[in-house]
């Protein structure tokens, strides 16, 4: 049987590439608060960088905008500059930043190379800050023998797999089933 997160990255691998990278702009826009947040708490890196690598794939996406692939790999380069470790800092608020960093970077990089790694990446991205978060809130242990029971059926993490089910859905212009 399927888990949930991959069927989601089932549907990934069949979407076309405009839809893809809709996939992994939503995706940031959906994780850029979190670095944002982290960037004005820990006086950390630079939201500017990371807002203007989304505008980038808007642009692309959007505008249609031609694509200079020095350009991008410096803009990678910048983002990475910026994206924190969290082992260098005491809270996990480095790790949802770093998410957000990498899912922007690995959507960058797939107008480099198409590949569609890169968005399932994203995909566990968004779903591994979720599972972070559950894991705190809760004090979870990975010793737990029902660990991955209540992180798969937290509400919050079942929202999240619904939204980018839902995300995928709409991009590709399916119908919501009302049942």
């Amino acid at each position: 049987m399927m888990s949930k997160i991959e069927e989601v990255h089932k549907e990934i691998r069949i979407a076309t590439n405009s839809s893809l990278l809709a996939f992994g702009l939503l995706s940031c826009e959906r994780l850029y608060p979190n670095y944002n947040f982290f960037s004005q708490e820990y006086n950390f890196g630079n939201s500017s960088i990371l807002m203007k690598g989304i505008r980038f794939i808007n642009d692309v996406l959007i505008l249609k905008t031609i694509i200079d692939k020095k350009d991008l790999s410096i803009l990678i380069a910048e983002i990475d500059s910026v994206t924190p470790l969290p082992e260098n800092f005491d809270t996990i608020l480095s790790s949802s930043a770093l998410d957000a960093c990498t899912a922007l970077m690995e959507s960058l990089s797939f107008l480099l190379d198409g590949n569609i790694q890169r968005i399932i990446d994203v995909s566990t991205f968004c779903t591994d800050t979720v599972n972070m978060y559950i894991q705190s809130r809760d004090n979870l242990s990975y010793d737990d023998i029902s660990f991955w029971t209540k992180i798969n059926t937290d509400p919050l993490m079942i929202r999240e797999i619904n939204t980018q089910k839902e995300i995928l859905k709409t991009i590709k212009g399916e119908k919501k089933n009302h049942t």
